[in-house]
């Protein structure tokens, strides 16, 4: 069998509730003209023992002006065995950062993260 993993960016960014406090990060922008983009993307180190297994996790991220994740953790999950290869997976992620008004602006979004196997 060929293991590979599937990452899917949602370009939705709305004011949910989260796991991470949105009162922690009070300069998150709500509306964006433009949602951050993800400009690079290496896949998570997934152990050994997990490589069979399909799990989907969806992780909440903030991204800072400068494209930078400056906090990850999990929203849901239907395998919390790839919790924390997912967060630290998508912790190394950099993007391009949303924009408001020409601005670059934090932002918080949920990103899918689908461990399948093909």
């Amino acid at each position: 069998m060929i293991y590979k993993i599937l990452l899917i960016l949602s370009t939705l960014i709305a004011p949910v509730a989260f796991a991470l406090n949105a009162s922690d990060y009070p300069d998150i922008s709500h509306k964006v003209d433009e949602a951050p983009v993800p400009v690079k993307t290496p896949p998570p180190q997934i152990p050994t023992e997990l490589r069979n297994e399909p799990a989907t996790v969806l992780v909440t991220v903030v991204i800072d002006e400068s494209g930078n994740i400056l906090a990850a953790d999990v929203k849901k999950s239907t395998d919390e065995r790839f919790n924390t290869v997912a967060v630290e997976g998508v912790k190394k992620w950099k993007f391009k950062p949303a924009n408001l008004a020409g601005k670059p602006v934090k932002v918080m979004i949920g990103i899918p993260v689908k461990f399948a196997v093909d």
